[in-house]
């Protein structure tokens, strides 16, 4: 099943497909329900994989838990990775935007969104500067009614 979204200011909309469910509105199958993974492409070997995600702003019926259980959420959008070793992600059921280790997969930070983001974060480079950011767009994600208008940049440190 799946339902029309309107987007704010706009004359478009998202349709928005429902995973499998129970009558609660929670998934039938065990968690976790979505993963970051790293494969070694020549070895083809699974390095890690992590749970990403938590219940804080999805619940059963519809209404946020506002715990951070992390569980490992179905996840939409795709990361960013950076020459340094980092893995940028925010494609959660909650509304953060995380850093990970791309060697080992742990989570090194994470900022509190306004609102949920599918995009794929973007790192950018001041030619002027050399200053570092990460930019992410925050519009809602597909599995929430809240939309939003975001733009969101943070700086990296050195």
């Amino acid at each position: 099943m799946g339902t029309v979204r309107p987007q704010i200011a706009g004359p478009y909309g998202g349709v928005r497909i429902d995973i499998l469910q129970s009558a609660l509105g929670v998934p039938c199958n065990t968690p976790p329900f979505g993963t970051m993974s790293a494969v070694d492409l020549n070895s083809r070997q699974l390095l890690w994989q992590v749970p990403l995600g938590s219940v804080e702003d999805t619940g059963p019926l519809g209404l946020k838990t506002h715990l951070h259980i992390p569980l490992g959420m179905p996840t939409l959008g795709g990361p960013t990775s950076t020459a340094s070793g980092l893995i940028f992600f925010a494609g959660t059921q909650d509304n953060y935007l995380r850093a990970l280790d791309s060697a080992t997969g742990k989570e090194l930070w994470r900022a509190r969104l306004p609102i949920g983001a599918v995009a794929a974060p973007l790192i950018y480079k001041s030619p002027k500067t050399g200053k570092e950011y990460v930019v992410i767009s925050a519009g809602g994600a597909s599995h929430s009614p809240d939309v939003g208008d975001d733009i969101i940049a943070y700086a990296l440190d050195e």
